[in-house]
């Protein structure tokens, strides 16, 4: 009901919905509301949690391989993250691609990521990606 809710929200609102979920099966219910807001060129973020990262690959419990799930769904952004200093970049990427090409984007929170400390600015040092301000946005094409 979350997806059809955020698509809903977008449908109706032009705005970016937002849906969240929990791992394994809870990522999985959200499929086709997700799909429903593709197909009608909704704007929609979907916030998924995973096992903890050390968990990945292990057959852990609930563990599911989010990234394939929602490869097709989420094709033009799904990401996940694996420190905090990507949150602030990933979000603001994820809502502009969802916002400028009016499809679904996805964000994959590892556990144990969703129990660190958040970073306020990240740090300005070599290998890690700043704000983009003008990525992706309409006046940016037509130009």
């Amino acid at each position: 009901m979350a997806a059809f809710m955020a698509g809903a929200h977008a449908k109706f609102t032009g705005q970016v919905g937002v849906c969240l979920a929990t791992s394994g099966p809870g990522a999985i219910h959200l499929l086709n509301g997700l799909y429903d807001a593709r197909m009608d060129h909704a704007p929609v973020l979907a916030i998924v949690g995973q096992q903890k990262r050390s968990a990945v690959g292990s057959f852990y419990q609930q563990e599911v391989d989010l990234q394939n799930l929602f490869k097709d769904v989420a094709s033009e952004y799904i990401t996940t993250i694996m420190v905090p200093d990507q949150v602030r970049h990933a979000v603001d990427t994820a809502m502009r691609v969802a916002m400028s090409r009016k499809t679904v984007t996805c964000l994959v929170f590892p556990n144990d990521v969703q129990e660190v400390e958040a970073v306020e600015s990240p740090p300005r040092v070599h290998g890690t990606t700043l704000f983009r301000s003008r990525l992706l946005l309409p006046a940016d094409r037509a130009g």
